[in-house]
């Protein structure tokens, strides 16, 4: 058993991925076979190492950066303006409502992350074997426990050596399939420029910051208040749930550096890395890989009506009354018509072409903020890049 998944795990390819000021490049394979992505194409890159045996064959052409660019011009492409204010309430009619949700992860790659994915299907797929081998082992060992006691209760205490033996090995078979389990993943490098690095390492602290924020909303649907209809001040309303964001990494995927997990209450949750964004649904091992590259986002500072507990790290800005007239005084024609607190939160939206839609609201202006400018830096950042072809194959 040990043996034959030694040999699988052997021929694993790894993944490059190579982030500098002169450009960006991904290589996937292993020493003597490996395909690299560059702004030229994509070639497949054969030898054997260390005999000065090589070759380089181009097997496909890679979008050409105006091509890439062409789905960031700048426009907003739906999107409200960045200097737009708004006025949000909490939904109470759950009709003609738009569904902010992505489409399911499996739909939502990239064009130049297929390889990666690839490469991380073949992963979980050995995974998966390796989990059935230690299940399988296990069983064996308990078959061999149960021998071992019944040579021993029924032949008055005596053991058979072989018995003992067998017991043994099957034991170190469980040891090592366990071992060999744990530890199997998909190893991604990462190498950076010292100055890209920085700017992931801003990325990183104040995404950390923001997670420590008093309250981050999943927002799950919108829609557009009829104010005269509704009685109310705020330009459209949104159904809310609260999300958490935290470092985490999949069990399948290694990376040195510790992803930055973004909870999503009606889909599958975000994994930002380095160079991609991995998109993981909630109930299946399906995946969607975003480039960096292919991402719009908005944000900005909204004026939230709270009809619940305005958090602790929250700024109440104004009040107004659960029915109000046109000029934005209590409608008197209602008897319970309660003043309602009025408070600044940050709204934030992600998106991409490919199918990435998501939409959170934030507690915390300020950390929201510091947060949503470097994700945006780092994001324009990977844009101004260009895909360098390299040989990786030493």
């Amino acid at each position: 058993m040990g043996i034959k998944f030694r040999k699988k795990i052997r021929i694993l390819p790894g993944f490059y991925l190579n982030l500098s000021k002169s450009g960006m490049s991904a290589t996937i394979g292993i020493k003597g076979l490996s395909t690299n992505i560059g702004k030229n194409g994509a070639y497949l890159n054969t030898g054997i190492p260390g005999s000065g045996i090589y070759n380089r064959t181009k097997i496909g052409d890679f979008p050409k950066n105006d091509d890439v660019n062409n789905a960031c011009d700048g426009s907003n492409n739906g999107f409200p303006n960045k200097s737009e204010s708004s006025d949000i309430g909490q939904l109470n009619d759950e009709s003609d409502l738009i569904e902010i949700r992505s489409y399911n992860p499996e739909l939502i790659t990239s064009d130049g992350l297929f390889g990666l994915k690839e490469s991380i299907i073949n992963a979980q797929e050995i995974k998966t074997e390796l989990f059935e081998e230690r299940d399988d082992a296990i069983e064996n060992l308990r078959i061999a426990k149960s021998t071992l006691l019944f040579s021993h209760i029924f032949l008055f205490g005596f053991i058979f050596k072989s018995f003992k033996r067998d017991f043994d090995e099957k034991m170190k078979l469980v040891e090592e399939a366990q071992k060999v389990y744990s530890e199997f993943n998909m190893k991604i490098d990462v190498n950076f420029d010292k100055e890209i690095e920085n700017d992931y390492i801003t990325l990183k602290k104040t995404f950390l910051n923001a997670s420590n924020m008093e309250r981050i909303w999943d927002v799950r649907t919108s829609q557009t208040a009829n104010q005269k209809v509704d009685r109310t001040k705020a330009d459209y309303f949104v159904t809310l749930t609260p999300v958490r964001f935290s470092h985490d990494n999949l069990e399948i995927v290694k990376c040195d550096y510790e992803a930055l997990r973004m909870g999503n209450a009606n889909g599958g949750h975000l994994f930002i890395y380095p160079g991609f964004i991995l998109m993981k649904d909630t109930f299946s091992d399906e995946f969607g890989l975003i480039d960096f590259r292919d991402i719009e986002i908005i944000h900005k500072s909204v004026h939230f009506h709270e009809r619940s507990i305005v958090p602790k790290d929250s700024k109440v800005v104004d009040h107004t009354w659960t029915y109000v007239n046109k000029n934005g005084k209590p409608d008197n024609r209602y008897k319970y018509n309660p003043k309602v607190p009025i408070a600044l939160y940050y709204d934030f939206e992600i998106r991409t072409k490919s199918g990435l839609h998501e939409r959170y609201l934030f507690s915390n202006v300020e950390k929201a903020e510091f947060f949503c400018k470097a994700l945006e830096k780092y994001i324009d950042v990977l844009k101004k890049m260009n895909w360098e072809a390299s040989n990786e194959n030493s």
